[in-house]
């Protein structure tokens, strides 16, 4: 942004004049040059601005220039895959707006607290979450994106924008359950992200919004199968797919295959294997990666849980890539927490400690209790694979302290795996010595959770941990 009035050049020149008064800081390391007041000028200016009443003014231009940043990546980001030829340049556009709400997310958080969580421009502050969605979950921001939809749906009058209304639901369902493609975990009042999904799907709908109405008949049919209402799930599945087909964009209709094929995988895992094949077509044809690889996560658990861990190892390569190349390091967790567990079954230990032991420092980095607690539970059947039944539960006991404390808890192929190890433990361990390992494990701190899980994987320090076969981040 540019002073009113002036030119990029007299603008880039008043900008220099308060570097050199020392009033400005200079950053020129970026690949755009950024400023900031030094914190003296900036108390200065915001003691000036309140005395001459002028404070909430500059907030709200402020608020208001973000929302049109994040509204502006929105627009890119559905333009650059909504059709298999996009606008030339509209994912480089997307692309380069996603990496802008990256640089200014400081300042989108702060637009958002002042508007929302202070109260003095509701709809603006509902505008800037909504227009925000994809990002939360782009970036595996799922407690932050839940925190602001729930609070920016509380402060606002059900119905009075329904276009906002719409965008806001789908973001509170689709970060109820992370990942929301593929849910490992859930909130435990993961009951409000199935309204919240249906109240999506209807605002959406009426707004003739096909690509938002198709997203979230797919997180409905997710969010009801994790409440295990799978007549309803299907129901609505079979309804979203046939309004895709119709529509004849590949990228709706990859959509909606994906998540009816949850629904049809209950009743012949064999059928849904196919279907998340043409999902993958789908997504290929529609040119969105991001599909492509979420698909191959969920492809690698189906070929994991036929009992062929060598095909879901390699189901899984383009989506940790994928994940890596843009920085979603919770995803990525993930993914490489999986490929531990497949290598771990087809008996190439070494490379499953290295795999498990990078999910962990990953899952460290992101700071998420929950994402800590996956890669926990993956070393804890490492532990358990190669005789350390003790270990296992003491892993286990710590993975289900840290969910208990973010109010989560396992759902689907996250709890089967869960209930494998659990087994096994219980297998390996006279009652008294698990009751003994549970009791002691229940007291460590998270240092010296993730210091017992380093130890089972044989874990350096990060810097040497990572296996040339998964690469380098």
């Amino acid at each position: 942004a540019f002073v009113a009035g002036k030119t990029r050049e007299s603008t880039l020149a008043l900008l220099q004049s308060l570097v050199d008064k020392s009033l400005l800081n200079a950053d020129v390391e970026t690949a755009e040059p950024r400023y900031a007041l030094l914190e003296t000028a900036r108390a200065y200016a915001q003691q000036k601005l309140l005395a001459e009443h002028e404070g909430d003014l500059e907030r709200r231009r402020h608020a208001e220039y973000f929302a049109a940043l994040a509204e502006d990546f929105n627009g890119a980001y559905s333009r650059s895959i909504s059709a298999a030829k996009p606008p030339p340049g509209a994912r480089m556009d997307a692309e380069t707006l996603m990496s802008s709400i990256n640089r200014e997310l400081d300042n989108v958080r702060v637009a958002m607290d002042w508007t929302i969580a202070g109260g003095r421009q509701v709809k603006l502050g509902a505008r800037i979450v909504g227009a925000m969605w994809r990002f939360f979950v782009a970036r595996s921001l799922y407690a932050e994106g839940e925190r602001w939809a729930v609070a920016a749906l509380d402060a606002l009058v059900p119905g009075e924008t329904p276009a906002i209304e719409s965008q806001l639901q789908l973001l509170h369902a689709m970060t109820a359950a992370f990942p929301y493609f593929m849910p490992v975990y859930r909130r435990v009042n993961h009951g409000r992200a199935v309204d919240a999904a249906r109240r999506a799907l209807v605002l959406s709908s009426r707004a003739g919004d096909e690509q938002l109405a198709t997203v979230a008949g797919g997180i409905l049919v997710m969010n009801l199968c994790v409440e295990e209402h799978v007549g309803e799930a299907a129901a609505v599945a079979k309804q979203t797919v046939a309004s895709a087909e119709h529509s004849g964009d590949p990228l709706h209709v990859g959509i909606a295959l994906y998540f009816q094929a949850f629904t049809v995988a209950l009743r012949d895992p064999s059928a849904g294997v196919t279907m998340l094949q043409r999902a993958y077509d789908a997504y290929d044809r529609a040119g969105f990666t991001y599909g492509r690889a979420y698909t191959q996560l969920a492809l690698a658990e189906s070929a994991y849980e036929r009992g062929d861990p060598a095909s879901a190892l390699q189901s899984t390569r383009e989506a940790q890539e994928y994940y890596q190349g843009i920085g979603d390091w919770s995803t990525l967790a993930l993914a490489r927490a999986q490929a531990a567990k497949y290598l771990c079954a087809s008996g190439e230990m070494r490379t499953a400690r290295a795999a498990a032991g990078d999910a962990l420092r990953i899952a460290e980095e992101t700071g998420d209790a929950a994402v800590i607690a996956l890669a926990l539970r993956t070393i804890a059947g490492i532990a358990v694979a190669t005789g350390r039944a003790d270990g296992a539960a003491g892993l286990l006991t710590a993975a289900d302290v840290l969910l208990a404390r973010t109010g989560r808890q396992r759902v689907l192929f996250a709890l089967r795996e869960y209930q494998r190890i659990d087994a096994a433990v219980d297998a390996g361990l006279d009652p008294a010595a698990r009751d003994r390992a549970a009791r002691e494990a229940s007291q460590w701190t998270l240092p010296r959770a993730i210091a017992e899980a380093s130890a089972v994987v044989d874990a350096p320090d990060a810097a040497t941990l990572l296996s040339p076969w998964f690469g380098e981040r």
